[in-house]
């Protein structure tokens, strides 16, 4: 099974076998406009690209033109090195963690983005720093492009610490990467973006559903019920997501997450019901990675990013939240990294 695309439109599963095949072959042009699924990302010569890309994988791409590389650590990180033709997309500047993503965040993306020389039609991957922390940033920065209309999006496995190897190619200096061209076109409100009303109005609508992605804790007291540290959203579905799995060079065949065991783990929580996904997590970053898992990972397309995270709803004393602990079905276990 191919790492993008995994999930079929699930609505589409309840027609005829005949209409099934159809449907196959359309994705397989990369032609299907269904909700869920769809062929790999290519880069710019056709060449297909892995969901995570090595940096063995990405030197070629570069060297070839074929993609565009994305770095989201801050800018004075980005100044002592990065890695060649990376261009800065500073996630700290662009979507400060404790803004709500407004108009404002909007306009800074489509300045960041300009000075970059983005091209929304080509194949992009994004760099963070090492560890599970960088791999959240990576997904973050994959967010913020495909608000500006990406659609095919990778993270380098292991980030700059990856390429930092003694193997890889040097990191380069001071040197400015990218192009001005016309400032991508965002819309007030991009189709991956759940703004506070949204998240509101998805808890009380039947085919809405809001995906908690932290990880659930048991509660001794209570008996061992599985619970998360700062409450939760009424109504919630909890998909608890793994950390990453080893990302150095050292452990570069491994993929960071099993997507078959996500897979089953969303269709276990109910994620793959007719209803619209909204992903939140802890913070931006952590939430982000739970929606980058869905839409680059499993093929759901229509899924959106609150991207003030379980703080920003809590800051509204209007809004219900309980301590309780989720569902049966939300409580399921969580899937593990390879």
């Amino acid at each position: 099974m191919a790492e993008r695309g995994r999930i079929g439109d699930r609505r589409a599963r309840r027609g005829s076998v005949a209409r099934l095949a159809f449907l196959a072959a359309l994705a397989l042009a990369g032609a299907a406009a269904c909700g869920k699924g769809g062929p790999p990302a290519a880069g710019l010569g056709g060449e297909a690209l892995p969901l995570w890309v090595t940096p063995e994988q990405l030197e070629a791409h570069l060297a070839s033109g074929s993609v565009l590389l994305f770095d989201s650590r801050p800018v004075a990180d980005y100044r002592l090195g990065h890695v060649p033709q990376a261009r800065p997309l500073p996630l700290d500047e662009i979507a400060p963690a404790e803004e709500d993503f407004e108009d404002a965040a909007l306009r800074r993306l489509a300045a960041a983005l300009e000075a970059a020389g983005f091209d929304p039609g080509a194949a992009m991957v994004v760099t963070g720093g090492g560890g599970p922390d960088g791999f959240r940033r990576a997904a973050a920065g994959c967010w913020l492009l495909t608000l500006a209309g990406a659609t095919r999006c990778s993270v380098l496995t292991g980030g700059i610490e990856a390429w930092r190897a003694p193997d890889a190619t040097p990191v380069a200096g001071l040197s400015a990467a990218g192009a001005g061209t016309a400032a991508p076109r965002i819309p007030a409100r991009p189709p991956g973006l759940a703004t506070l009303p949204y998240l509101r109005e998805a808890t009380a609508r039947p085919e809405g559903a809001v995906v908690d992605i932290r990880p659930l804790h048991r509660d001794r007291d209570a008996g061992g019920t599985a619970a998360v540290p700062n409450g939760w959203i009424p109504g919630a579905l909890s998909w608890p997501l793994p950390d990453p799995g080893p990302t150095d060079r050292g452990a570069r065949a491994a993929a960071p997450f099993d997507l078959a065991a996500l897979e089953s783990s969303a269709t276990a929580a109910g994620l793959f019901a007719e209803r619209d996904l909204v992903v939140v997590g802890e913070s931006f970053h952590d939430g982000a990675l739970g929606w980058f898992l869905l839409r680059y990972g499993l093929g759901v397309r229509d899924a959106k990013l609150f991207p003030g995270g379980i703080a920003a709803w809590r800051r509204d004393p209007s809004l219900p939240f309980a301590e309780a602990a989720p569902t049966a079905t939300a409580a399921r276990a969580a899937p593990t990294a390879p």
